[in-house]
């Protein structure tokens, strides 16, 4: 198992003890379908459905593992509806985070996680803005040992996102 499908375990065991169920883990940008898997073996009793960012993907993903289980749908089509009953967002960045966080970030899941995202110099105050200006608390954990590769888990707490705004 990798040092980022462990830590993902982990921040799921960390979202449990604090008393939150889990019955449904929604990842976007799903790639290859791991998650799917991991979550099969580590977490039998939740529900995962994987979003891939092209249609070819997803057939290749539902020929792969589970015909029901991965879907297409661009990131500019999310919607609300889509969301119910979903306890754990995971979200995989393709290519700008401040862009394709902002409009995830906005449906206020209760909990997120992004598996694998490079945070440096140049972009660690965007991200960490993106993040508290929509009412997350962020914790983030090294994947690698230079450095530059976090698992990143934001969970919501209305009341930041208040604070900021009255601060803006």
């Amino acid at each position: 198992m990798s040092s980022e499908h462990e830590k993902f375990i982990e921040n799921v065991s960390y979202i449990k003890d604090g008393g939150q169920k889990i019955h449904r883990v929604v990842h976007i940008n799903c790639g290859d379908g791991l998650y799917y898997e991991l979550c099969n073996e580590s977490l039998p009793d939740v529900e995962y459905l994987g979003y891939a960012s092209s249609k070819k993907s997803a057939e290749l993903l539902k020929s792969r593992w589970d015909y029901d289980s991965f879907f297409y749908r661009k990131l500019t089509k999310l919607d609300e509806v889509l969301w119910m009953d979903t306890d754990l967002l995971v979200l995989s960045i393709d290519e700008d985070f401040k862009e394709e966080a902002k409009s995830v970030l906005e449906l206020e899941f209760s909990n997120i996680i992004i598996p694998s995202l490079e945070i440096n110099f140049e972009n660690q105050e965007d991200i960490f803005e993106v993040a508290m200006s929509n009412g997350y608390e962020y914790i983030f954990q090294p994947l690698n040992l230079e450095g530059d590769l976090y698992l990143l888990r934001l969970q919501l707490f209305p009341v930041l996102k208040e604070l900021h705004d009255k601060s803006v």
